[in-house]
């Protein structure tokens, strides 16, 4: 079979991470702050006629808390993250874990003899987690102002620059039915974008193509977007697939921008809905997951029992 090529990806020092989850740094930034860093950024690559800090596009990740989990056992998902460029919030459970990781640090540092003991017990931890729930609950933020960032709406806000520059963009992966009813509804709500779609090959569990037809589709589907030379290239295969396929192809990649997008197709397609805001807001979405069944049951529990669980141990 088919190995995935090493190759290297050089973070940008243009966007600044922070914390550590599991080994992993989030992008910090506020929404708002990190677009106008990307437009910023792009500004830069007009006037210099090159990407800053290298020739290799801006890549964009989600990570969120049932992706960390797979980097607890997957080193080159751990080290394709790593090296992203930004790497969004994506889930109140990933902030719960910054904040908590905050906050027990801070905790240890003044406790000593048996009050450290007691901290550092696992039941202990557990509560600290949950007060640290609470309190994102109630302002929305961690204590140092970092807010989640869904990769959909993220998506969303780097549609509307590529309006604003009549920039081209590349839709990849999904299926050509949920894509057809994407590129429907963006182009009507970005009529100056220039879009061109595929679904691409059909991929393992590492990204490489099945077999040798579908790796004849890979290969095509790189010169396809390579001529069409996009802005902003979304990759919609699922986690870890589509982070793996950008890992193998993006010294091959002619493209400014690489984002990640995970379902976001098909949220936008309408084939899937999306959880009310309400629920979103009091981090019950992996609960109404469950009751429309809309989710793999164990997904929600890697997500919402064993991560906190794993993040709990490492500290």
């Amino acid at each position: 079979m088919k190995k995935t090529r090493n190759v290297s990806i050089t973070t940008s020092k243009f966007f600044r991470k922070q914390g550590n989850i599991l080994e992993i740094a989030i992008t910090g930034t506020s929404r708002k702050n990190l677009l106008i860093l990307v437009e910023k950024y792009f500004r830069e690559i007009g006037q210099r006629k090159f990407k800053l800090a290298s020739k290799k596009p801006l890549f964009i990740t989600t990570p969120n808390p049932e992706q960390l989990v797979m980097v607890h056992k997957d080193r080159e998902f751990k080290k394709i993250i790593q090296g992203s460029d930004i790497s969004l919030c994506d889930g109140i459970g990933l902030l719960c874990a910054y904040e908590f990781l905050q906050y027990y640090n801070a905790i240890n540092k003044i406790n000593t003899g048996w009050k450290r003991k007691v901290s550092e017990s696992l039941p202990m931890k557990y509560i600290y987690f949950i007060k640290c729930f609470l309190y994102i609950l109630k302002h929305g933020c961690s204590s140092d102002g970092m807010k989640i960032i869904k990769g959909r709406d993220f998506m969303v806000d780097l549609l509307k620059i590529a309006e604003e520059n009549q920039f081209r963009v590349f839709l990849l992966g999904s299926t050509d039915s949920v894509l057809k009813k994407t590129l429907r509804k963006l182009s009507l709500r970005f009529p100056s974008v220039h879009f061109m779609t595929d679904a691409g090959a059909r991929l393992d569990s590492n990204s490489v193509p099945l077999n040798k037809n579908q790796n004849i589709i890979d290969r095509k589907v790189l010169v396809r977007i390579n001529k069409f030379n996009p802005h902003f290239l979304f990759v919609a295969f699922g986690a870890p697939k589509q982070e793996k396929w950008v890992y193998r192809n993006i010294d091959n990649l002619r493209s400014d921008l690489i984002m990640v997008v995970g379902s976001s197709f098909e949220y936008i397609a309408g084939t899937r809905k999306r959880v009310p805001v309400v629920i979103e807001k009091i981090g019950l979405e992996w609960l109404w997951r469950i009751i429309t069944g809309s989710q793999n049951i164990r997904r929600i529990f890697n997500a919402v029992f064993k991560f906190p669980l794993i993040v709990a141990k490492e500290a």
